[in-house]
């Protein structure tokens, strides 16, 4: 199982290698800066992806492609909340103001447990796309007409 870290950040990228050094993730990891190294995504199954990309075409693009389904995915996002979706589906969410020992239990979780992949209606998919922009819970719920 690989590890997965893609941004658009680089000091994002250079502190979670420093964060996460002496995990489980150390061996595993392959960090990708979108903006300076060749991107070539190929995860196996089960591998897990944190995608923390802040432009919201190439978060879109990433997201279209065939192999994401394979993989336990996390999309980080400015999300005020702390910590993840609760449940066994995926994707989770992550807020990008989590430390990096909240990230590694969290990432460890996820590692750890069995997860349904959940086929998303256009409906859900739309509110997932709007959360990981870094809209509010109430933000969504104005734009799309919900409680």
């Amino acid at each position: 199982m690989s590890f997965y870290f893609i941004s658009d950040n680089s000091y994002f990228i250079e502190g979670l290698k420093l964060s996460l050094t002496g995990n489980d993730f150390d061996k595993n990891s392959i960090y990708v800066n979108i903006n300076e190294d060749d991107f070539y995504f190929h995860p196996g199954k089960d591998d897990i992806v944190v995608l923390a990309v802040a432009n919201i075409n190439v978060r879109r693009k990433i997201l279209k492609t065939p192999e994401i389904a394979l993989c336990k995915l996390a999309i980080m996002g400015r999300a005020k909340t702390l910590g993840m979706l609760k449940g066994v589906f995926l994707p989770w969410f992550f807020s990008r103001e989590m430390t990096s020992r909240e990230l590694a239990n969290a990432l460890i979780h996820i590692k750890n447990h069995k997860f349904t992949l959940h086929q998303f209606s256009d409906r859900e998919a739309e509110v997932f796309f709007y959360l990981g922009a870094g809209f509010s819970h109430e933000e969504v719920a104005g734009m799309m007409g919900f409680s």
